[in-house]
């Protein structure tokens, strides 16, 4: 999601910019030697890495370098990088890796890029940097953006070297050409290549019940403390579910293609040694691994570990189940094949550094992260989920969490779990999960549509429910609970249906009998949490007030203000860009859900600092200065250029993952003060 975040904010940055003001440059060197305004390093200078033994130089003019502190922002793996006026962003990723032929590796990376409607355009072999490559330009689609990505790949004897290039498609031919400064700007460097030890700390970061502070990582649903060993790095956010999806945690080897990550779910009630058998078998599954696993035997937080070693194609793979009371944890690690031996030793020196937390201390965790401000933000383009509610457009329907617990996912996530949801949930310190479904009531009844929804639960799962009456709002509903028997585990359903006008909606709660007993309050209590008295809209513009309920803003000016939105069709799906103007003033308001789980916020703010400096500074007078200032109750960077009669403000504030622009452009500070009077930010 950092690509996201970077194209999202050359997008703000470019949109912002207004017209009316003298074609001067200022602080242009500066501006031209900083990818981010808090950047270290020279963006004009080559990156020179003794390490991995290359050099990245300037492709030319307008280009900026991105070294390893800037670069590995943007993604947790990237050496290097650099960005265009263009819009092009390329970086140099570098990894270990066992043998294993190129265009199978060419075929690795384009199945990892994160795209929708991927086409591969092309893959070949070819030459590169004076050795063998494999060159490959893919389309697709990330958060509704049209995107062409190129690489090429080559290696050196054990080390992989990836260059991965990618701009808009309206900014990039088909030939790919705008790509091949960055391509010719790499070189490998004579030597052997000895790679780096010292792993990147992680960013300090949040999620639903756990948290990375000073580069460790804690859960208070999990149990788990993780310290990464030495030669080891956290994964976290879009990195981790990569990986894994279902993963809490997880672990990346900092010099070699390994990587471990940690599953946890609380099973309370479960058979235990049934549930290990059937986990194991899964995993055998899919990684459709020849012949029986190799076994072997490790510790984690002083409790031994019995590991099945699968071999798959060029890797290694262990897995191993440990349950503490109700936690069932997995441990998945790979590793290359041909360090097969080595790896055993690596992994028991990896789990060394995780703990699991007492109780007493997860729950002293719990509180602590309770009692902060909740982590949950995303928008698309008929949704969004804020300060633990989630507000569907599209449909008018919002459903607001009965406690910070519930994880939600919507959309393409959302589908991922059953194709006909509009959201998922997921409650794992309760061991619950839950869904709401929305589909045409076809003149149906409650009565009717519940019966036959009940119908259709007993073919799938062999439901056996109780059958109540209810109410959602002042709405009449009808709820069954009972158990239900899912590939031979026992489990227990709760339904609830309604109907509202042409739309039907079910709201479902499972988990095991115990949970569901244990946490019947909570499971109780999810159907209750929709709102369906209708009225919702994502934008309502009155003639002295702008909300934004999608991107969480309001704006209120005079009615003398004139209003446009100018949002960028690429821009539509994640964010909003809207401007006032009055008598050649004007004041804008840029909204993007940007932030990553795991990324650096403030350097994301620096980084969209730099991006609008870059764009006011050849139109401003003079060098800008830079405060903190107060903005709808938050912290703002406030970068302004003030010459006669000229004055261009930015203010820069986050909330959660969404971040914001306020730019004001005036004679004086009437127009700053204005804005800055009228901004708040919606709950």
């Amino acid at each position: 999601m950092a690509r996201r975040a970077q194209l999202a904010l050359g997008l703000l940055a470019v949109s912002l910019v207004g017209q009316g003001c003298s074609d001067k440059a200022a602080e242009a060197d500066g501006n031209a030697k900083r990818a981010a305004a808090s950047s270290v390093d020279d963006a004009t200078s080559p990156v020179h890495d003794e390490a991995y033994r290359f050099e990245l130089a300037r492709p030319g003019p307008g280009w900026k370098l991105l070294h390893e502190a800037d670069a590995s922002k943007l993604a947790p793996d990237a050496l290097a990088g650099a960005l265009s006026e263009g819009n092009v962003t390329g970086i140099v990723l570098v990894s270990r890796t066992p043998p294993t032929p190129l265009e199978q590796l060419g075929q690795q990376r384009i199945s990892r890029l994160p795209l929708a409607d991927k086409q591969v355009e092309r893959h070949a072999a070819e030459s590169f940097a004076g050795m063998d490559a494999r060159h490959f330009v893919v389309t697709g689609k990330l958060a509704g953006v049209g995107l062409r990505y190129a690489s090429k790949l080559l290696v050196n004897k054990t080390w992989v070297y990836q260059l991965l290039a990618w701009a808009p498609l309206d900014d990039v031919s088909a030939d790919g050409s705008a790509f091949a400064p960055f391509f010719e700007a790499f070189s490998l460097l004579e030597g052997e290549v000895a790679g780096r030890n010292k792993p990147r700390p992680t960013a300090d970061c949040r999620g639903i019940g756990w948290r990375v502070k000073n580069g460790i990582f804690e859960s208070a649903v999990s149990r788990l403390r993780v310290k990464p060993a030495a030669g080891w790095r956290l994964a976290v956010g879009s990195e981790l579910a990569f990986l894994n999806p279902q993963a809490d945690v997880g672990l990346v080897a900092t010099d070699s293609a390994g990587s471990i990550v940690l599953v946890a779910e609380q099973v309370p009630g479960a058979n235990q040694q049934r549930l290990a058998a059937e986990l194991r078998r899964n995993v055998a599954a899919k990684l459709k691994a020849p012949g029986e696993p190799q076994r072997h035997r490790a510790e984690l937080a002083g409790r031994p570990l019995s590991f099945e070693r699968h071999r798959a194609g060029s890797f290694v793979y262990d897995h191993a189940v440990l349950f503490d009371g109700d936690l069932c944890l997995q441990v998945m690690a790979r590793g290359p094949a041909p360090a097969a031996e080595d790896s055993q030793k690596t992994l028991a020196a990896a789990l060394e550094a995780i703990e699991l937390l007492d109780g007493e201390k997860a729950a002293a965790l719990a509180k602590e992260l309770a009692d902060q401000a909740d982590v949950q933000t995303a928008v698309g383009k008929a949704f969004s989920i804020r300060g633990r509610t989630f507000r569907d457009f599209e449909r008018d329907i919002a459903w607001t969490s009965p406690s910070g617990d519930w994880k939600m996912s919507a959309a393409a996530d959302a589908r991922a779990v059953n194709p006909d949801a509009l959201l998922y949930l997921d409650n794992r310190r309760a061991g619950l999960h839950g869904l709401f479904i929305a589909e045409p009531a076809n003149e149906l009844d409650v009565a009717t549509y519940h019966a036959r929804v009940v119908e259709r639960m007993q073919a799938l799962v062999t439901f056996t429910p109780q059958t109540t009456k209810t109410t959602i709002g002042d709405l009449e509903a009808k709820a069954s609970e009972g158990a239900a028997l899912v590939v031979g585990d026992s489990l227990r359903y709760r339904v609830t249906t309604t109907v509202r006008g042409p739309m039907a909606l079910q709201a479902l709660v499972w988990g095991t009998p115990e949970a569901m007993t244990v946490h019947a309050k909570e499971a109780g209590s999810v159907a209750g949490g929709l709102e369906l008295q209708g009225g919702l809209t994502a934008v309502a513009a009155t003639t002295d007030a702008y909300r934004d309920h999608r991107l969480g803003f309001e704006m209120k000016l005079p009615p003398r203000w004139q209003f446009r939105d100018l949002t960028p069709p690429e821009l539509t799906d994640s964010g909003r860009l809207v401007r006032w103007e009055l008598e050649g003033r004007w004041i804008g308001v840029a909204a993007a859900c940007l932030l990553d789980t795991g990324q650096d916020e403030q350097w994301l703010l620096s980084f969209l600092e730099q991006l609008l400096r870059d764009q006011y500074g050849p139109i401003s007078r003079g060098a800008p200065a830079e405060t903190e200032t107060a903005l709808a109750g938050k912290t703002a960077r406030h970068v302004h250029w003030t010459a006669v009669m000229q004055r261009i403000d930015v203010l820069l504030v986050s909330q959660g993952n969404l971040f914001y622009a306020l730019v004001a452009v005036d004679r004086s500070d009437g127009a700053l003060n204005e804005a800055s009077r009228g901004f708040s930010l919606l709950p």
